[in-house]
């Protein structure tokens, strides 16, 4: 069985690396904001926020602070939410939290606030932390800026309502075609001894399957049963982010 493992994982890698040619991504309708190679001088922040539960009357959730970024060094932290940006309302009244209709209102104020300003313009932001609301004012950076700190994710926007295509893209891909060659070599080496271990390895796999089958197919159904239930809640949280 040991001898299997091998070709098994050549082959494995095989279809990794073919996958790899391509880059596909689907992503839920909604109203998201993403960094898209046109929006280099877009203003940003350096965070990610969502809305989408009863807690949105606080404000908008933040879910996660960029390393080094303007919002980092003005002290938001994650988990923290944002109430208001230069005057506007960013709150749901406790009759609408978590309808999604309102959440997305609030997520559109942000992003059309947002429009409003140039980076290096500074924003005022009403800020929901430890208990209390305090005031922050945060000097907005280009997109570009952001994007290229050494601290920072090296793509700090990524796809939801389009695709980014990471700078060294080209590159991962020259290497992964120059490499074929050689992949698929030892595929073809592998190949008839792949097949005889698996031809003598079937009795017991049958046997295995037989076995744990029923109890595979039993937690099958409880995690669709549990998808069901989440996904819904999961598809309201992603219509309504928005990373700036």
């Amino acid at each position: 069985m040991r001898q299997l493992i091998l070709p098994v994982a050549l082959l494995a890698a095989a279809v990794s690396t073919a996958e790899a040619r391509q880059v596909v991504t689907v992503a839920p309708r909604g109203r998201v904001a993403t960094i898209r190679r046109g929006d280099d001088d877009r203003p940003m922040l350096g965070i990610v926020t969502s809305a989408g539960t009863r807690r949105d009357t606080l404000g908008l959730l933040v879910e996660s602070v960029t390393p080094g970024s303007p919002a980092d060094k003005a002290g938001l932290e994650e988990g923290n939410r944002i109430a208001s940006i230069n005057g506007v309302n960013l709150k749901v009244a406790k009759e609408d939290a978590g309808e999604p209709d309102m959440n997305g209102a609030m997520t559109n104020r942000l992003i059309r606030e947002m429009r409003k300003v140039k980076a290096g313009d500074e924003v005022t932001l009403q800020v929901w932390a430890d208990g209390h609301y305090k005031t922050v004012k945060v000097k907005t950076v280009a997109a570009k800026d952001l994007e290229s700190r050494d601290d920072g994710p090296g793509d700090f926007g990524y796809a939801m309502n389009g695709m980014i295509v990471s700078d060294a893209l080209p590159r991962v891909r020259a290497e992964v075609m120059n490499d074929m060659p050689r992949v698929r070599a030892e595929i073809e080496r592998a190949m008839p001894r792949i097949r005889e271990d698996i031809e003598n390895e079937m009795p017991r796999i049958r046997e295995d399957i037989g076995r744990d089958l029923p109890d595979a197919m039993d937690e099958v159904r409880r995690s669709m049963d549990r998808m069901r239930i989440e996904i819904p809640k999961l598809t309201m949280r992603i219509r309504h982010r928005v990373i700036i």
